[in-house]
């Protein structure tokens, strides 16, 4: 009983049921992050530096993306990417610069591939 519980605290100083902490559920920490990509998508991301930029853990931010958009955050990130260098493409960039302006720095292996895989076949 409640009147139990609170007597037993107002005497021992000692909660006996821990209070409720409402979190912030995983779906719209995924959409932190999200915007947390999106305004730093042209600096080196990490997993580590998204979760201490939106407060939250690797494992929280993992289930969060994939509940929210199908796919963990690291696809997610290089979709985003993929994305920008598409459209930075469409003026005669160059393929160079841009695949390194966006955070590509194997241009042969992941650029090439992932590019070719999200933009040319989709």
């Amino acid at each position: 009983m409640i009147e139990n519980e609170i007597l037993e605290t107002i005497f021992t100083g000692v909660r006996l049921t821990p209070p409720i902490v409402k979190r912030p559920n995983r779906i719209d920490l995924a959409g932190k992050a999200e915007k947390f990509i999106r305004n730093n998508l042209r600096e080196p991301l990490s997993i580590n530096r998204i979760c201490q930029g939106i407060g939250t853990t690797k494992r929280t931010l993992h289930f969060g993306f994939k509940e929210r958009f199908g796919v963990f955050p690291k696809a997610f990130i290089q979709m985003k990417c993929l994305n920008e260098a598409r459209k930075e493409l469409l003026p005669n960039n160059n393929v160079t610069d841009t695949a390194f302006s966006c955070g590509f720095s194997h241009l042969a292996t992941i650029f090439s591939m992932k590019f070719y895989t999200i933009v040319v076949i989709l």
